[in-house]
């Protein structure tokens, strides 16, 4: 059998204060069959003659290259170019070989058959001397070398550590190399970025034996060299992700979404892979928000002043949820005609700025008294229901609006100690209401709600009444609300459609990935103009798994100058995204009857919708826009087609969409009702905001 030949590339571009002892580290190699290529960018100061007393002693071949390269990467490429050997590796001229390093990886290689290896370093000073174990960076890699053993694969750690720690300790075949391609451009993570890039196809090897010798000399790096270093580090952790997004990965060891999803979250976990990929979302500035453009005066003089009280009480004060914005909207309106109004939140949140500029009263509950259902013990949840009912007691007014079924850790106990408060219990949630329980006096406590006369159900939507009523069986009544006053209706145009628009809080059911999967696949295939573009609205500042895959699937397909992602705004910053929308997108598999449906529909922006439970009782197919059915991005990709490509056919049914709104969900015809119900309607005539 032929003997391989071995190309060791040794770049000498930094300094060559250790290059004699590297040199005689070589010399001494056990190994017959191993050519040697010297790149030198110091021909002119003496490391050129230490280099020259090498070349005439060594017994093996020598190929010396004098050039001013600029970078190590640049040399390295160079020594790569010329380089013969079956097998390549390197040596930087800082560091030193055990004698027989270069024979134990060539047996390994044939061996196992196996195109790339690295072994155990020695950290060792600037004298040659072993670093203690308690030295810092010795112990760092002593921990990550414990740490492979508790891996499936040796490919997983080099997520989140360069365990080979050096250029100098990569062996690897001719026909890796011809694969990977150049040694890329970085001051730091040079070798890490062609580890992992190898690794995508081919599997990493461990020789476990301290056969190269890395001289490590502790310096202080500089904040600039840090940050540097880690930019580095995500760049290459991202080039590796989309990689392996966009098509599976030859190494079956390789974390991928393709090769077992655990390996993959761990990885994508282990670098922090959503801190990185939160470059592409755009937050827009926030402007300062001018309150007369929703046609509201603070100064309420001109209402007659109304003795009726009501407390409204929501889940949360996030921007991004219909829910919370409802109760903003409901308790604007309900001032502006003169009741006074009152808020409780359960949690903190953006949208306390809007009820300051407004001066409604805002209470935040305190966490502890909304213990009683979580499971901490039978006593310390009696505590929390008698400090909640006390709470409310004082806190709200004889009315209550309780806005979303996530608001039962506030609203159940009204069951026990209110015996005089009328409540009013607005459900928006197309789902069991027993999601949000978590002990057996919860659930216990809402089977009593259907015999207590003073509580009342509205429903955002026939949809959702069903699902309560099937479950709980209560009745109630559908009450539509979008906030939003009627419109002038638009006239139909041939205007191409160029800017979809979807919106909501990207998660697994308002389906943002079905959505961005039909628009690639139309790309794709052709079936889309090229200037046509995807905005996303809603993507959360801490991004999870879901939205980090949406991003990889995104750079995967090169397509982030098409697809925009935009983080959870301010409600007045929407209004400039639906005026340049030509199409939006309702893309969930379970809602309600979303308002940002609602609207789209207000303005006469043209729609696609899934025919999920409320959205079907807004958008009628072939009438006011297209229905196309949920969990499809193949469904999705038909209605795209279709209305990209037809847009005055789109645009007509838009304007039938925006005249079903204004006879169906504007406030002025949902304002009254609610007044209605809470008995409330002026003999005169209503002023609407």
């Amino acid at each position: 059998m032929k003997t391989p030949l071995v190309s060791l590339i040794i770049p000498i571009c930094g300094p060559y204060d250790y290059l004699e002892a590297a040199l005689t580290s070589v010399a001494a190699q056990t190994y017959a069959s191993l050519e040697v290529i010297l790149l030198d960018s110091h021909f002119t100061l003496p490391s050129s003659s230490i280099i020259q007393d090498f070349i005439k002693s060594t017994k093996y071949k020598c190929i010396y290259l004098q050039e001013n390269f600029q970078t190590l990467a640049e040399a390295i490429n160079r020594g790569l170019g010329i380089a013969q050997g079956d097998y390549l590796t390197f040596l930087s001229p800082q560091d030193y070989f055990a004698p027989n390093r270069i024979e134990r990886l060539v047996d390994k290689a044939i061996a196992s058959q196996m195109h790339f290896i690295f072994t155990r370093v020695d950290l060792v000073d600037q004298d040659s001397r072993r670093h203690c174990f308690d030295a810092s960076q010795k112990r760092i890699y002593e921990e990550k070398m414990f740490e492979v053993i508790q891996l499936e694969h040796i490919e997983e750690a080099f997520m989140t550590f360069n365990l080979a720690m050096t250029y100098g300790n990569i062996f690897f075949s001719q026909e890796l190399h011809t694969s990977v391609g150049a040694y890329r451009e970085y001051k730091y993570q040079g070798s890490l970025d062609y580890i992992v890039r190898s690794l995508i196809n081919y599997e990493i090897s461990f020789l476990n034996e301290n056969l190269y010798y890395y001289r490590y000399i502790e310096e202080n790096a500089s904040q600039e060299e840090i940050r540097l270093s880690q930019k580095e580090r995500e760049e290459i952790y991202l080039n590796y992700f989309v990689t392996v997004t966009r098509s599976a990965s030859l190494n079956k060891n390789a974390p991928s979404p393709y090769e077992g999803s655990k390996a993959f979250l761990k990885a994508k976990n282990a670098i922090n892979l959503g801190s990185i990929l939160t470059r592409f979302i755009c937050t827009p500035k926030i402007t300062k928000f001018n309150s007369s453009s929703v046609n509201f005066n603070n100064n309420f003089s001109h209402y007659s002043r109304k003795s009726e009280k009501f407390t409204l009480i929501t889940h949360d004060l996030a921007p991004g949820g219909g829910g919370s914005k409802l109760v903003l909207d409901l308790a604007i309106s309900l001032k502006g005609q003169g009741y006074k109004v009152s808020v409780i939140s359960m949690r903190e949140g953006p949208l306390k700025n809007e009820y300051e500029k407004f001066n409604i009263p805002l209470f935040i509950a305190p966490a502890g008294c909304l213990k009683w259902d979580e499971p901490i013990g039978k006593w310390k949840r009696l505590g929390a229901l008698i400090w909640v009912t006390l709470y409310l007691n004082l806190r709200a007014s004889s009315t209550i609006i309780v806005n979303s079924a996530a608001s039962s850790a506030l609203v159940l106990p009204l069951l026990l100690f209110a015996p005089f408060k009328k409540i009013y219990w607005y459900i928006h949630e197309s789902f069991s209401p027993t999601i949000y329980l978590k002990t057996n006096l919860a659930f216990h406590l809402l089977k009593r709600v259907s015999y207590k006369k003073r509580f009342n159900f509205w429903f955002g939507s026939e949809s959702t009444k069903n699902i309560w009523n099937s479950i709980l069986d209560v009745s109630g009544k559908v009450l539509y609300w979008s906030g939003l006053k009627g419109g002038c209706l638009s006239l139909a145009s041939h205007k191409p459609i160029k800017n979809l628009l979807s919106i909501g809080f990207s998660t697994p059911r308002k389906g943002f990935h079905l959505l961005v999967d039909a628009f690639i696949a139309c790309i794709k295939k052709g079936l889309i103009p090229e200037d046509v573009s995807l905005t996303l609205v809603g993507l959360p500042d801490s991004l999870d798994s879901y939205n980090q895959d949406i991003i990889l699937k995104i750079l995967s397909a090169n397509l982030q100058e098409r697809i925009h992602l935009i983080s959870c705004i301010d409600i007045h910053q929407l209004d400039s995204f639906y005026n340049e929308a030509d199409l939006f997108i309702q893309s969930s598999v379970l809602e309600c009857l979303p308002l940002s449906l609602l609207q789209a529909m207000s303005l006469g922006v043209p729609i696609i919708s899934t025919d999920v439970n409320g959205c079907s009782e807004a958008i009628v197919h072939n009438y006011s826009g297209y229905l196309c059915r949920s969990f499809s991005a193949k469904a999705l990709e038909k209605a795209l087609v279709e209305t990209i490509n037809h847009p005055l056919r789109a645009r007509q049914l838009a304007f039938n969409a925006q005249r079903t709104f204004n006879e169906k969900f504007s406030l002025e015809i949902t304002i009254s009702k609610i007044k209605e119900e809470l008995s409330l309607k002026s003999k005169s005539s209503m002023n609407v905001l």
